[in-house]
């Protein structure tokens, strides 16, 4: 009976110390960030919360069908910066560099934004131990609105205003404020005014 305690709370300290500190995080922010259900937080790094975020992980705080929690992971030495007024549904942010969300954007349901590849392509390369994935930064700009089931890539940068359609998958590269993204991979089909 001793050894199944030992065993159970050594093998799951780690988890239960990453569950306390997302609750006391979740804890320093009320009144500045509204989490509808409970994220997945994982903060080894740097993340800075604006005021007014929404942060839903409940499936009934959204109509879309959320089929996970949100998920905030900030690796060691990297940064997340989530802008005020941020609305978030079941995202997954993943960060081992950077990832800068502006003011006023809106994240669809079930959308990732990812900051890295999780391993690399060549097969020589695929060792958990080397972290060989390629990194880059992300940048959204301010009142952007990605779509549900949308991905955002490492190194992508969208200017102010963007719109990103449901499903879409933005690679790297620098899109002007305005732009309508659509399609894998997704292009600039429109610009707003």
């Amino acid at each position: 009976m001793i050894r199944f305690f030992y065993n159970f709370f050594h093998g799951n300290a780690y988890a239960l110390w990453q569950v306390l500190k997302a609750w006391r995080e979740m804890w320093r922010l009320r009144g500045r960030v509204v989490f509808n259900g409970y994220p997945l937080l994982t903060l080894r790094g740097t993340i800075k919360w604006g005021g007014g975020i929404v942060v839903n992980s409940d499936p009934s705080s959204n109509l879309y069908g959320l089929r996970q929690r949100s998920i905030i992971v900030v690796c060691p030495g990297a940064t997340i910066e989530i802008g005020d007024r941020v609305g978030m549904s079941a995202a997954t942010l993943h960060a081992k560099t950077s990832i800068k969300i502006g003011a006023g954007t809106l994240i669809g349901g079930n959308a990732k934004i990812l900051d890295h590849d999780f391993h690399p392509l060549d097969w020589r390369e695929r060792n958990p131990d080397k972290g060989t994935e390629k990194t880059a930064p992300i940048v959204i700009g301010e009142k952007c609105f990605i779509g549900g089931d949308s991905i955002i890539l490492r190194g992508a940068k969208l200017g102010d205003h963007c719109v990103v359609g449901a499903g879409s998958v933005v690679p790297a590269g620098d899109y002007p404020a305005g732009s309508v993204l659509v399609g894998n991979p997704a292009k600039i089909v429109k610009t707003l005014d």
